[in-house]
């Protein structure tokens, strides 16, 4: 059974739903590159705010972050040490990027070639950063991941500057739920929107595929997440979230990347059943898989179903089947 994680599909749907192709996958990273990406660079912190950890006096800390001490050259993490969420938001300089304690090094290649470590691909790291006020703090992480930590200077002080020239046109515009769309609460907080448990407040009873006008719109730079706040037809107003790489998507126009879990426009691929069938939450036979994910969201899980189709497990009373050309059967 294979769980299938909504954040990490959420921008692919959208593409398909309203972009000709999408873009191909990036490249596996090396320690060499990493590091000449990244060392002696200015970075911003950005990881999430633990909902579980604290440090020892009792106050949040950020996510996989430990207080470091150097020794021989060599850092090493105090795991009790934790770094207050306070730094979250805070510049460093990256110091090291060595290799952790765990990650297994080979002399040579199976052709007898050397290998250095700076060629290893996607290994484990430690991951070194001092503030401005000597503080060394360090994450355990791989190349791949390093993203959802921090973010170059650079790159932040871009984004900052799109934020504030572009974001203001964003009120009244209007963007659309489906089944993947998560809406919260107006009186969620920041910390409760990039938290675990935001599903508490999340909204129900929303309306798919109608336009839903933005009254507010804001960037918060420490948190690097875009928050929308839109009005339903009802009259209800509800807060939308876009954080982290979902700001940075290359192959995403300006109003995708901030739109959350929200679409930016209504889909044009979908036959006028399938259209009928999203605003009623509901499937037929012969439906195409990007409409069933608009119309009921991502499966808690899926197996292979023979055929080279598929089974979707919604919840225990609602499965659904679709064959080797992703339809609904």
């Amino acid at each position: 059974m294979k769980r299938v994680p909504l954040a990490s599909l959420l921008s692919m749907i959208c593409a398909l739903a309203l972009l000709p192709t999408i873009g191909a996958a990036q490249q596996p990273e090396t320690l060499g590159t990493v590091r000449q990406k990244y060392l002696n660079q200015k970075v911003v912190l950005i990881g999430h705010v633990s909902a579980i950890l604290h440090d020892q006096a009792g106050q949040p800390v950020v996510s996989g972050w430990n207080l470091g001490t150097e020794a021989a050259g060599r850092y090493s993490a105090d795991m009790k040490g934790y770094l207050p969420a306070t730094f979250k938001g805070q510049t460093a300089t990256v110091i090291a990027i060595q290799l952790h304690d765990l990650q297994k090094q080979g002399k040579v290649n199976a052709l007898g070639e050397s290998i250095s470590e700076d060629d290893i691909v996607n290994p484990y790291i430690d991951f070194v950063v001092r503030f401005d006020n000597d503080i060394i703090a360090m994450t355990l992480t791989f190349p791949s991941n390093i993203f959802h930590d921090v973010k170059l200077a650079s790159d932040q002080n871009a984004i900052a500057q799109e934020m504030a020239a572009k974001l203001p046109g964003v009120v009244g515009k209007s963007f659309y739920a489906c089944g993947f769309t998560r809406l919260y609460r107006t009186d969620t907080t920041l910390e409760e929107l990039l938290g675990t448990y935001r599903i508490v407040k999340q909204l129900s009873n929303v309306p798919f595929l109608v336009p839903l006008k933005v009254t507010a719109a804001k960037y918060d730079e420490t948190a690097n997440a875009v928050i929308l706040k839109v009005k339903l037809p009802d009259g209800r107003e509800a807060l939308s979230v876009a954080s982290g790489s979902q700001l940075t998507e290359k192959d995403s126009s300006f109003f995708q990347r901030i739109s959350g879990y929200l679409t930016s426009e209504f889909p044009k691929k979908f036959t006028p059943q399938e259209i009928a069938a999203i605003k009623k939450q509901s499937v037929f036979r012969g439906m195409s898989m990007n409409a069933l994910y608009y119309s009921l969201g991502l499966p808690e899980s899926e197996n292979d179903w023979g055929r080279g189709g598929k089974q979707f497990v919604y919840t225990d009373r609602l499965m659904v089947y679709l064959n080797n050309l992703s339809s609904i059967i």
